[in-house]
């Protein structure tokens, strides 16, 4: 057992460039294959032992409002009143306000196939920041880790491939578990860091906590998993990943 029961979603973005569509549907409760991606992930984290969820809302958050009372009490949300001003940090602040650690550490906008689970839950580590393969969706965020192989901690992400001379060890996947030590450590970081640059974003503020307390790579090559961030990958999500992520996961289960 991973020892974590509790969750928090990432959810109070925006969806700019999902145009019209982002204006009318938080990005977490878009429909991919006949249900919303919330949805699809709560089902997998109830599957694994998770029963206290937190969604951390700001664009839209009446529909998630709505949402949770329709999924049941072991689901709830929390209202970030400066998602239009603050970045993704401040949202990661306001969750780590609701729980207790151990927790998982999600995005709202991905789908993913039960593996990532099982990889970011059984490393052994008190903290996991889990990375894939090249997906080629055009939109990476690259993660280096302080030494080669599996298992090394945290040390960069970015956009930009070319930030180090090293080649990075795979791409952001957007799960992370978070264990006492670091969350103690964000709640001092997040505010320092927000004082600099109100627009940090949450995985700038994972970065600078690995500094002091690791956090731990853990590696799926072939994971199947994808973002909807904009039409394209939608529309990738729909055509694609999700018939291919029901395969896995149904192999899996018998």
């Amino acid at each position: 057992m991973s020892g974590v029961t509790t969750a928090v979603f990432l959810a109070a973005g925006r969806g700019l460039r999902l145009g019209p569509r982002g204006e009318e549907t938080p990005k977490g409760l878009i429909d991919v294959g006949g249900r919303s991606l919330m949805d699809q992930a709560l089902d997998k984290l109830e599957d694994f032992g998770l029963s206290d969820i937190v969604i951390v809302t700001g664009h839209l958050a009446h529909q998630y409002e709505a949402f949770v009372q329709r999924r049941g009490p072991s689901v709830r949300t929390v209202y970030n009143p400066k998602f239009a001003t603050l970045g993704s940090g401040h949202s990661l602040l306001v969750g780590l306000g609701e729980v207790e650690p151990p927790f998982l550490l999600l995005e709202a906008d991905l789908l993913w196939e039960r593996a990532a689970l099982d990889g970011v839950l059984s490393s052994g580590a008190d903290s996991t920041l889990l990375i894939s393969g090249p997906t080629c969706s055009g939109d990476e965020v690259w993660v280096w880790g302080e030494t080669a192989g599996d298992g090394d901690g945290l040390q960069a992400m970015s956009k930009n491939k070319a930030l180090r001379e090293v080649p990075p060890r795979g791409e952001l996947v957007g799960l992370t578990r978070l264990g006492a030590r670091a969350c103690a450590l964000l709640h001092d970081i997040i505010p320092r860091l927000e004082a600099h640059d109100p627009m940090v974003d949450y995985e700038s503020c994972l970065v600078a906590t690995s500094l002091r307390a690791p956090i731990r790579l853990r590696k799926i090559e072939d994971l199947a998993w994808g973002e909807i961030d904009d039409e394209i990958m939608l529309a990738h999500a729909r055509d694609v990943l999700f018939a291919e992520i029901q395969k896995r996961d149904s192999t899996r289960l018998r």
